[in-house]
């Protein structure tokens, strides 16, 4: 849902995105060669919609008022690095977009489009990636590390990408799609395993632990 909650956003395996008006029941908007893997994520604001397409590439798109969504910009491929997206997640501040890879992390600028940096976290891996608590602290899920904070410094005009701590190193398990009401609190799941979790940032434990569950995705 959009933060309004007059919108519901959906995505697909026929690799199209669909906006739906609530208090109408109707669909709005339709957008074809988007989505497919479930990665999307609205801005605060409302006013933006971060997609990957077909689990490619991310893309940025902007929400008008009434008629529809067009495309903003494409992140494309850095040089050098593989295109599939598998995380997606906007700062507090909308100002940027953290874009989470087989190869890696990417930052990017969301007035400009641009690509702010490129970080080889746990390089051939699936990872996932959620801004918490500021603009500048992220932490980072890797089926082969576990999570680790990192903080963002822009010290002497250079966009990095710094290691706090790690908060648990139970491997295997990615964020949950759906992002909680309490920011401290993420969703994690293990497909192998058929595992899904809760997990307190903020106390460094595991508070819930759902097993045997085949296959899970979401939570």
């Amino acid at each position: 849902f959009t933060p309004g909650c007059d919108r519901l956003v959906s995505t697909g395996l026929d690799r199209t995105i669909r906006l739906w008006s609530r208090s109408a029941l109707t669909q709005e908007v339709e957008v074809n060669s988007f989505g497919s893997e479930p990665a999307l994520r609205i801005s605060s604001d409302g006013r933006r919609l971060a997609a990957t397409a077909a689990g490619s590439s991310a893309h940025l798109l902007t929400i008008h008022d009434a008629s529809g969504v067009c495309r903003s910009y494409v992140n494309g491929q850095p040089i050098g690095r593989a295109t599939l997206v598998g995380g997606l997640s906007f700062s507090p501040d909308g100002e940027m977009v953290a874009t989470a890879t087989y190869e890696g992390i990417d930052l990017w600028n969301l007035k400009t489009g641009s690509l702010e940096g490129s970080y080889n976290i746990d390089p051939d891996i699936e990872k996932s990636v959620r801004f918490i608590h500021d603009s500048k602290t992220l932490i980072i899920g890797s089926r082969k590390t576990g999570l680790t904070e990192y903080r963002i410094s822009n010290a002497h005009g250079e966009t990095t990408l710094l290691p706090v701590r790690i908060l648990d190193n139970e491997v295997d398990f990615i964020f949950s799609n759906s992002p909680t009401s309490d920011s401290n609190l993420v969703g994690l799941t293990s497909t192998k395993s058929g595992i899904a979790r809760i997990f307190d940032i903020r106390k460094q434990q595991e508070i819930i632990r759902i097993s045997t569950v085949p296959d899970v995705w979401d939570i």
